[in-house]
Formats: C-alpha cells, sequence, structure tokens
C-alpha cells in the first residue's frame, strides 16, 4: 500500500454535527461562466504565420540517471522532471524587424527525449509588446503573454508544448524592450508500458450514458511539483450556490498543496472517447485550463484534499454536487477517474460499494494517518490506480462523497486487475466544514481587533511605557484567510502588516509609535485598518475593522534643526574676496522654547566669535527661524561637510545641539 501526506489539522464533522448531512445537486455550467486567466487570440497574428527558423538556441541533452530518478509521491503518477538553466534571457534572443515595422526576438528551448515541454518565467515583463509560444514545427502552442504576466508578478509556468522543443518569441514596437529570465524548464518524459498502464479491467466511461454529465467534471491533470518532478493526478469541478458563479476544482492534498504547484497546474478536459470503446483519443487536442488559485488544502489527517478556483469553466463542463453524509456501509458508489499514463489514460469508471471503515491510524514519514478519514471503495468492476489520485467518489445521486487519496498497487509484475483490496477516499463529510464558505452562500466571515482605541506618549524623543501595545486580531473563518494592515500615518507601525488569520490560528499584532517620525510636540490621531479581501468570485466582502491610535508628543528641552539650501553646494567662480561657495542655512525651534546660539562650527573649526555676524542673531524665538546667506572660501569636495551648532534655553538653560549635512562640490569645467 501507497500512501502520501502532510501533517497538517483539520475538523471532523462529528464536531460540527449541524454541518452534516447538507448537500448539493450538480449542474451545468452557465454559458456565462468564468473568466479566462490568459486572453488568447483565436490565431497568432499574420506576423508570426511563418515557420520559425532555428536561431538561438539552448539545447539540453538526454537526462541524467539522477534526471531520471523516480520521485514517490504515492497515488499521483510522476511524468517528468524540472531542469535548471542559467542566463536565458531577452539578451538571448536572436532579433529581426518586421515587415509591419515591429521587433521580432527568438529563442528556442530543447530539452532532448521530452514528450513535452514547458519553461518557467520569473521578472516578466513584456512591456507593450506580447510573447507568443511555438511548437517544433513553428505552430503555436500558447500565448500571447503581455504586461507581467498572467498573475501580475512576473512569476508563471508557461503553457506546455508537445513534442521536444519550444520557442519563445517577443514581438513589439522598436522602442520597446521585454524583461524577463527562463530559470528552469520541464521535461515530460516518454512513458514507457508497465503495471501501471490502464489495464483489461478497465471500463470505457463513455459505454454509461447515465453518467454522461458526471464525467464532463472531472478532468486529468498534470503539474510541476516543488520537489522537482512532474506529476499526473485527476480532480473535478464541484457545484457552489454562490449566485456568481465560481470554477471550483477539488484534487488531493498529495498531488498539489502550495500556491507555486496549482499556478503550474494544467487541466486536461473532456478527454475521453466519442463513443463506447471508440478510438483512443488525444489527451493533446483536448480542452486545456492552466493555472489556478489555491484556496484549502490539508493533508492526510484531515482528508487528503485540496480546492482550487480555476481562472475559467471548460465548456460544456458540468459541476458536481455533494453531500457531507457518508453513504451507508454496502452502499453502491462510482468513481470516475484517469488511471495510468498517457496516451492511454483517458477518462474510465469503476463501480463498487462502500466497506467498512478502516480502525486505527497509520504512521508514514514520522506523520499520522487516521484511516477512520477515509471512505473504503471495495471495487467490484473497473479500478482506480496511480494517476486516479484526487478523482471522486460518487453516491447514488452521483454526489461527491469521497477524493481518492492511496489504494494498493502491484508488485512483482502483477497487475491493478489482480488486486482485491479497497482503495480510500478522504470522506467529503470532513472536508465540508473547512470548506463550506467557499461552496454556499454563508456569511462572510467576521474580523475583530480586541481594542479599538490605543494611546501612546513621546517624550523628548523617547517612547514611554506601554511603547508596544498589542491587539488580538480574530475571525470565525474555519480556513486560515489573508490580512493586511494599513495606518494613516508613519508615526504608527505594526509589528506585521500581512499575513493569515484563522479560527483557530489568531494573530496577536504589536503597534509602536515611531519617535523618529514625532519631532514636533503636540496632540496627533490616526487610524489602523484591518482587511480581510474575498478569496473567490462571488465571495461576500468582509467588512473591515479599524483601531483609533493617539499619541502625545511632549519635549522639556528644545527642538533645534539646522538645513543647507541648496543641498549639495557647487562651487561657483571666485569672487573678489575669494570666497567660492555660497549657500543658505537655516536654524528652526519646534519644541516652543526661546533658545541661545552660543556655537558654531564648520568642519570642525571654530565659528563661535561670528556667529551674530553670520547668522545676523544669536537668537531664536520658541517655534521661530533664521535663514541666512553663508559666503566661504573653503576646499570642494566629495565628502560629507558639517555645520554644527548647538546652545542652550535662557529660560531652562537645557541644552540643545543641531547638524546639517552637505556636500560641496567642485565647479564643473564649464562654470556650472
Amino acid at each position: 500500500m501507497r500512501v502520501f501526506h502532510l501533517a497538517l489539522m483539520s475538523v471532523a464533522c462529528g464536531t460540527l454535527s449541524m454541518l452534516c448531512g447538507q448537500s448539493m445537486p450538480g449542474a451545468l455550467v452557465s454559458e456565462k461562466a468564468g473568466g479566462s486567466r490568459q486572453a488568447r487570440a483565436a490565431t497568432a497574428p499574420a506576423a508570426l504565420s511563418a515557420p520559425p527558423a532555428e536561431r538561438s538556441a539552448l539545447r539540453l541533452n538526454i537526462l541524467s540517471a539522477e534526471e531520471q530518478a523516480v520521485k514517490p509521491r504515492g497515488f499521483a503518477r510522476q511524468s517528468g522532471v524540472v531542469r535548471a538553466v542559467d542566463g536565458l534571457d531577452p539578451a538571448k534572443l536572436d532579433w529581426t524587424v518586421l515587415a509591419d515595422g515591429r521587433q521580432d526576438g527568438r529563442l528556442l528551448v530543447e530539452s532532448a527525449g521530452a514528450v513535452k515541454v514547458r519553461v518557467h518565467f520569473v521578472n516578466f515583463d513584456a512591456g507593450q509588446g506580447e510573447v507568443w509560444l511555438r511548437r517544433g514545427d513553428g505552430t503555436v502552442a500558447g500565448g500571447p503573454y503581455t504586461g507581467k504576466g498572467p498573475y501580475g508578478d512576473g512569476d508563471f509556468w508557461s503553457e506546455p508544448a508537445e513534442g521536444s522543443q519550444l520557442q519563445v518569441e517577443w514581438v513589439g514596437g522598436q522602442d520597446d524592450q521585454p524583461e524577463f529570465r527562463i530559470d528552469r524548464v520541464s521535461h515530460q518524459w516518454p512513458l514507457a508500458s508497465g503495471s501501471d498502464d490502464p489495464m483489461y479491467c478497465q471500463l470505457d466511461v463513455s459505454c454509461y450514458s447515465e453518467f454522461s454529465n458526471a464525467a464532463k467534471a472531472v478532468a486529468n491533470l498534470d503539474f510541476v511539483a516543488d520537489d522537482g518532478g512532474v506529476y499526473l493526478c485527476t480532480g473535478e469541478l464541484v457545484n457552489t450556490k454562490r449566485s456568481a458563479f465560481a470554477p471550483l476544482f477539488l484534487t488531493a492534498n498529495h498531488c498539489m498543496s502550495t500556491e507555486t504547484e496549482v499556478r503550474s497546474m494544467v487541466t486536461y478536459w473532456n478527454y475521453q472517447t466519442s463513443k463506447c470503446e471508440g478510438p483512443a483519443p488525444d489527451r493533446a487536442a483536448s480542452a486545456q485550463i492552466s493555472g489556478g488559485t489555491l484556496l484549502s488544502s490539508y493533508s492526510a489527517i484531515g482528508g487528503d484534499f485540496t480546492l482550487i478556483q480555476l481562472p475559467k469553466a471548460p465548456a460544456g463542463a458540468f459541476q458536481l454536487g455533494w453531500s457531507a453524509t457518508d453513504p451507508a456501509v454496502g452502499a453502491k458508489v462510482t468513481a470516475i477517474h484517469h488511471p495510468g499514463p498517457p496516451p492511454t489514460n483517458w477518462k474510465r469508471i469503476a463501480f463498487g460499494t462502500r466497506d467498512v471503515d478502516q480502525k486505527g491510524a497509520m504512521y508514514l514519514d514520522a506523520a499520522l494517518f487516521p484511516l477512520e478519514n477515509f471512505l473504503q471503495f471495495s471495487e467490484t468492476s473497473g479500478r482506480v490506480q496511480q494517476g486516479s489520485s484526487g478523482s471522486p467518489l460518487l453516491n447514488e445521486s452521483q454526489q461527491v462523497v469521497g477524493v481518492l487519496s492511496y489504494g494498493y498497487v502491484p508488485t512483482d509484475g502483477g497487475s491493478y486487475c489482480d488486486i482485491t483490496g479497497a482503495a480510500a477516499y478522504g470522506k467529503f463529510s470532513l472536508i465540508y466544514p473547512v470548506i463550506r464558505e467557499f461552496l454556499e452562500e454563508v456569511p462572510a466571515p467576521s474580523l475583530k481587533a480586541s481594542k479599538a482605541k490605543l494611546s501612546f506618549a513621546v517624550a523628548d524623543g523617547v517612547a514611554q511605557e506601554p511603547s508596544r501595545q498589542a491587539v488580538v486580531i480574530t475571525t470565525d473563518s474555519p480556513t486560515p484567510r489573508g490580512f493586511q494592515i494599513k495606518t494613516g500615518a508613519a508615526w504608527l507601525t505594526p509589528s506585521v502588516w500581512t499575513g493569515t488569520v484563522s479560527a483557530d490560528e489568531p494573530v496577536t499584532v504589536e503597534f509602536f509609535a515611531a519617535p523618529p517620525a514625532l519631532p514636533v510636540p503636540g496632540t496627533f490621531n490616526t487610524t489602523a485598518t484591518v482587511t480581510m479581501g474575498p478569496v473567490t468570485a462571488g465571495s461576500m466582502p468582509v467588512t473591515p475593522v479599524s483601531v483609533a491610535a493617539t499619541v502625545t508628543v511632549t519635549s522639556r528641552k528644545p527642538v533645534v534643526s539646522a538645513s543647507v539650501l541648496p543641498n549639495p553646494v557647487v562651487e561657483h567662480t571666485p569672487d573678489r574676496d575669494g570666497t567660492n561657495f555660497e549657500f543658505q542655512l537655516q536654524v528652526e525651534e519646534k519644541a516652543g522654547f526661546a533658545v541661545r546660539i552660543s556655537s558654531l562650527k564648520i568642519d570642525g573649526v571654530v565659528y563661535s566669535d561670528h556667529i551674530k555676524d553670520l547668522l545676523g542673531t544669536t537668537d531664536l524665538a520658541a517655534n521661530g527661524s533664521i535663514q541666512a546667506t553663508i559666503r566661504a572660501k573653503l576646499q570642494p569636495s566629495q565628502a560629507d561637510r558639517f555645520i554644527e551648532l548647538s546652545g542652550f534655553s535662557p529660560t531652562t538653560g537645557a541644552r540643545w545641539s543641531a547638524k546639517a549635512t552637505t556636500k560641496l562640490l567642485p565647479l564643473t569645467p564649464d562654470g556650472e
């Protein structure tokens, strides 16, 4: 038996009995459902119609033995590996000018022996142009990619291209220039026949017309995993009660569990025979949707599932209904799935009954695997196998009641057709409380802060105790939700600006007043706002929460500042008296104390006896300022120069000091 899991905690349906028993019928997808992640033109621009020439090229050799090593991943089927590359950027493009005056830059990437390749872009910015992908025969494989790419952050996997070659092509104006770097190549290898090829006992789903709608909800998929492998799994669209359709897609956590893995996913739709036992379908010709957004994911301890929002719904798709009630032991159940590797893993169906739960727990790789979290599917005809991971188990109403997690694999040259043990599906009754908010028109989660008002004090530039004040952010959302904090003034700073919060994991944020941003005495008010945005199309907005903050700034001594205008100062042609620099020195008092200037230094040279001559006065009024023109004969340099002033308050005797920094730059050759 092979299983895969990650240790994350979940909530069993039994602890939320009021949620159990919920169900949802299936439904056909509306024609208006979803939106495209990447708007692609129906055909490539005419300027790109010519077959690509073989120009600049990166050629990767046949996979090494290390690269060919299989990475076990439970019931997911490995189909390739990621290869690191270096230095692929626009500088490597081979440039030409098209007939319409636009620039065309091309780069050929080849991974020897691959049946399908993809490239990973980082720091992508197409500027005003667009990036297209071509197969080795010159036909268009993907694009156009514009702006900063599909996710707006310059980081994404390209669409796949069949064969061992993929050409990256940028087209744009003569004054435009793209930015990107290709750091990885996904290499999918030919999948040799083996014990996990679909066997004679597999049943063609097209032979069972009563399941034709349910079959439209199930997709084959491949993705690039964080461990450097490329894998095959199965997943399904599930229905939602939301008035605005969100294409929600359910698969197994051991298939995908991170945002980067979900972004790399490609789903293949209607990959099945056109009629019962008809000709083998072409997977590459199936409708494809790239990428998605991770919503929720839990390992085997929580049911082994991942919920994803697709960028759009495939045309003609069906949303499977679901039920949070487990079928009775002995009840008929059905599995629809994609077993084994291409080119023979088109959609199949398996029939059987729910077997009794296994008891106890199993440890694998030091992680707990509670067996009672999984429905046991005793197959009477058809078989699920590696590649079927994430596929749905359906009750007699064709509603999802489980997600395929693990099962037996043949050994010693045996076949899946010889296996009599049950396959295990994560219980939807366990999954449902965690993903309920995505499926139903439930009220928006609450967002609360433990304090509504904070008060701070700063004296003489030092924050007074309590200088850091804690606010606990809570929500009733059972799943982690992202939050963001914004403050209305620079002096109020939180210990974190962003993060995640859930009902089980509240967040404590410390706020503090930053003295450097508060040089002037007085009372200041601002507000910190905590927001938590919607997570799916149609999600209800979460009401933000605000925390008011007040700071009182006091000073028991003068606060004097000095500055030089302009800054830096540029040397001029020496006057008749030899002075070669002229600038304004501005001195301000900001704390409400009248002060006297008793010391003045320029670059360490004392000019205290000439304060009145240089500044016009030795006294500065409370909250007052003076501005004096300084003419001097000084040596220019690129080093910082300092003007230092100090003195005292005649009324309190409190001392003060101030320093202005500038550069005295030499006269340029043209006299400017």
